[in-house]
């Protein structure tokens, strides 16, 4: 888990850098959806998103370049934590699925059953695990966790 000084220290240079208000109630809204993010990973995003960008980030924005930085940075350890091979999620640990529900599209992210390179946040919680096929029996199309579908035919499995 995030440290929550390390957070506020780069999200107050952030913060200065785009002239943006940064309140406690800000930082906590932020903190809990973006507190799964490992340490350097984030400071990375931080000190990008600085370089890179025109306005103050919102927490979608945070959370795309964690998907960037974790895809831009596959074969790093992260943490000390070392990943293995897995043939179901590539790695990740993480499978992802989009549903249709209430009129509109919601993607969903699934804890690989076939490895455990997904870490949970609270180690004294064990998650359900899923596969490929267990998710499209749910009534999931696979996805690849940007929104974007993959297949929803089990032949690709």
């Amino acid at each position: 888990m995030l440290d929550v000084n390390v957070f506020d220290e780069n999200m107050e240079k952030i913060s200065e850098a785009f002239g943006a208000r940064w309140t406690d109630k800000r930082s906590e809204v932020y903190y809990e959806h973006v507190n799964h993010i490992p340490k350097e990973a984030f400071e990375d995003i931080c000190k990008g998103w600085i370089k890179q960008s025109s306005s103050f980030p919102k927490i979608a924005d945070l959370l795309r370049s964690w998907h960037d930085w974790r895809d831009a940075n596959r074969n790093k350890t992260i943490s000390g934590i070392e990943k293995s091979d897995c043939k179901e999620c590539g790695g990740e640990g993480y499978l992802y699925g989009i549903k249709e529900g209430h009129g509109y599209p919601y993607e969903t992210m699934f804890y690989c059953a076939k490895c455990r390179n997904a870490r949970n946040r609270n180690q004294a919680v064990d998650k359900r695990r899923f596969t490929k096929e267990q998710i499209i029996d749910l009534g999931y199309q696979l996805s690849d966790g940007n929104g974007r579908i993959i297949s929803a035919e089990r032949d690709w499995i």
